[in-house]
């Protein structure tokens, strides 16, 4: 299976559990992750990123994804006309039309 036929696939196993009404349990580990993380808050050893921190890393993580339509623009399924690449670590998707050919995209 090609790279392109890979990230085909998995974009549409994401398109598919995104659509279907799953009632998927949380395994046990995750409880115990949970458990962990509340004592460190309790005993104070917890570390928190601010606001602005995240929204650098969410900024940072869509230009990222817009940056990579350079490489894979055109490889991703067509949703209602235009081609949709689910984020990595959002839940957003770029929407793109066919036309769309995307230079480096720079903020300056």
């Amino acid at each position: 299976m090609s790279l392109v036929e890979k990230l085909q696939a998995m974009d549409a196993i994401w398109d598919s559990l995104i659509h279907d009404n799953l009632d998927v349990k949380s395994p046990e580990w995750h409880g115990d992750i949970l458990s962990a993380r509340k004592k460190k808050i309790e005993e104070g050893k917890a570390e928190f990123c601010s606001i602005e921190e995240l929204g650098n890393y969410y900024w940072d993580s869509l230009l990222s994804d817009i940056e990579s339509l350079v490489i894979f623009a055109g490889i991703h399924p067509k949703k209602f006309g235009y081609y949709r690449m689910l984020s990595k670590r959002f839940p957003y998707a770029v929407i793109m039309t066919p036309a769309v050919i995307l230079p480096r995209l720079s903020l300056y």
